[in-house]
């Protein structure tokens, strides 16, 4: 917990002593003690108003400063000078869930080939490599962000580099294409077809969200893979990959105003263009509730899947938020936890609990994911877990397990938030891509803070002692079995 330090300073500290003593002296002392002492209160108030102005400041989380250029492409720069590097991120307002029916997973062909579309810098980890520095790229549902780190006195080069692919992005090798699209295949070869539950996990996520591009791989399906062009990622391109649809993210040993200065220089004459508005359908209904069973002979042991509901900034405050991620770590934190240790080691039903839990444009649930010892049946821990839920609720959770899961969460929100210029940098780029705003990061601190028990409580009466949206069980596959039912 970071708790605002509201400290007697030693000038307040000296002028209580002073007066005290004065109130025995001389006249003419006590004549140049009032002088001294309202001096002395002036400065105290100064002091006192710079205290409580940096007091504000330090309840930020990041202290980000933000400008957005003519052309609508909005600049956010944290000054970190710990060490002579910067990260910089450029998120584009674009995923998988705007990719074309036939084309899924086309965002993320984009983002391969966009290494390859600078005439300028045909050549751009090489370039970068030279400088001291890593370069990257993610896609996800909702986004797409190219991340890199540099030594800081390269920053200008990265500017370049990004803005040339931001205004000037042309396909023209078509053997690089080729080979960047059997590289997706085999990427998805590698995550998907070739993991032990891989096609297991796809299934689920086309049964919970069947209507929602949320229940497809960012990657596609081969059939996708196998109809990508370069006409088709040229139109995305000009689709989505506007100034006025992107966010620049500047995190390092820099200053803010000289940051916005060169964005100007570098990103100022790219011309805005018009965004397609972003259509999306209704996620499943909550009214729904389905029960799957997969049986396989890649696991070892047992699992559940238990997919609930979670509160979305859409429809909810970020406090309610917050006390959900708060209850998350009161029921599957760990053993320090009395519900969790009642199944990781009392009963000894549960070898691993793990909570998927992911920010999203659209909501979206999230899945509690229960891996079982040898041997336990997924029917008895079902039992014994939804027991146990009804007995939580109706007693609530206790203030020693609040306390601890609030203090853990306040500092995995803080003080691991600002650990390092590239965890600061996706922290912005996974809130902002995902329709959420840099002052919901920055008041992280207030928002925990605020929670309360019953607001613990109340997420859990709300959206756990409830039927799960869904209840996926992974059973290990007897000698004769359906593959799946």
């Amino acid at each position: 917990m970071v708790p605002v330090m509201h400290k007697i300073t030693s000038m307040s500290l000296g002028f209580s002593m002073f007066s005290f003593i004065n109130a025995s002296t001389s006249h003419d002392q006590a004549t140049k003690a009032d002088s001294r002492s309202k001096k002395a209160q002036k400065t105290n108030e100064s002091t006192a108003a710079a205290e409580s102005s940096q007091s504000v400041r330090n309840r930020r989380l990041l202290n980000a400063k933000s400008h957005t250029l003519k052309n609508g492409l909005q600049v956010i720069v944290v000054e970190d000078r710990a060490i002579p590097r910067v990260s910089v991120g450029v998120l584009y307002k674009v995923g998988s869930c705007d990719d074309p029916e036939n084309l899924f997973g086309l965002s993320h062909m984009t983002e391969h080939m966009f290494f390859h579309g600078s005439v300028k810098y045909p050549q751009i980890d090489a370039t970068i490599g030279k400088l001291g520095g890593t370069l990257n790229a993610c896609t996800s549902s909702d986004c797409t962000a190219y991340i890199t780190d540099v030594p800081a006195t390269a920053l200008e080069v990265i500017f370049r580099i990004e803005a040339n692919r931001m205004g000037n992005f042309n396909l023209r090798k078509t053997k690089i294409f080729g080979s960047e699209k059997k590289a997706v295949h085999e990427e998805r070869l590698m995550v998907i077809e070739n993991q032990p539950d891989g096609v297991a996990l796809e299934y689920i996520r086309m049964a919970i969200s069947p209507q929602h591009p949320y229940g497809r791989e960012v990657i596609g399906f081969p059939h996708n893979i196998m109809n990508y062009s370069a006409d088709a990622v040229m139109e995305h391109y000009r689709k989505w990959y506007a100034p006025n649809n992107a966010v620049l993210i500047v995190v390092g040993d820099v200053n803010a105003a000289d940051v916005f200065k060169k964005a100007e220089a570098h990103f100022g004459n790219i011309k805005s263009r018009d965004v397609p508005k972003r259509v999306r359908v209704a996620n499943a209904s909550s009214d729904i509730h389905q029960k799957l069973t997969f049986y396989s002979s890649n696991v070892a042991s047992n699992k559940v899947d238990l997919v609930y509901n979670a509160p979305h900034h859409s429809t909810h405050s970020m406090k309610e938020i917050r006390a959900m991620k708060i209850l998350l770590e009161v029921l599957f934190g760990g053993v320090v936890y009395e519900f969790c240790h009642r199944f990781l080691q009392k009963n000894e039903l549960v070898a691993d609990f793990c909570v998927c839990h992911y920010t999203t444009l659209d909501p979206a649930p999230f899945y509690v994911c229960v891996s079982l010892r040898d041997g336990v049946t997924c029917e008895k821990f079902l039992k014994e877990y939804f027991k146990r839920i009804k007995e939580l609720a109706k007693r609530g959770v206790s203030e020693e397990d609040f306390r601890r899961a609030k203090q853990s969460y306040l500092t995995s929100a803080t003080y691991q938030a600002r650990d390092g210029h590239s965890r600061i940098r996706m922290r912005i780029v996974e809130c902002l891509g995902a329709g959420g705003t840099l002052d919901q990061i920055e008041n992280a601190i207030v928002d925990i803070e605020s929670v309360t028990i019953e607001d613990v409580n109340n997420m859990l009466r709300q959206f756990i002692n409830k039927k799960p949206f869904a209840i996926i069980k992974t059973v290990v596959k007897p000698s004769e079995a359906p593959n799946e039912t």
